[in-house]
């Protein structure tokens, strides 16, 4: 509902555009005043973070961790990190 541009990113220190903002202004408004909205967006919103749920990446992380094996030999690294910057 509010689409972020593809710039803005938590390391961007730029300020958004007022023609940028406005949008973003006019849906808390319309989610302030709709209530029947307000309440479909907050479903939708907790229906897409059930996705990072604990319960669900849980076991995706444990599956994971369990099938992690130590490497045979020194580390691996490739070359072009071996390289020192002058």
């Amino acid at each position: 509902m509010i689409d972020i541009p593809e710039q803005y990113t938590p390391e961007t220190l730029i300020v958004p555009a007022t023609e940028e903002v406005e949008p973003w202004v006019e849906t808390i408004i319309r989610l302030w005043d709709d209530e029947a909205l307000y309440r479909e967006c907050s479903e939708k919103a907790r229906a897409h973070a059930q996705r990072w749920h604990p319960d669900r990446l849980g076991p995706m992380y444990a599956d994971f961790f369990r099938n992690v094996r130590p490497q045979p030999g020194p580390p691996i690294v490739p070359k072009a990190a071996l390289r020192v910057e002058r």
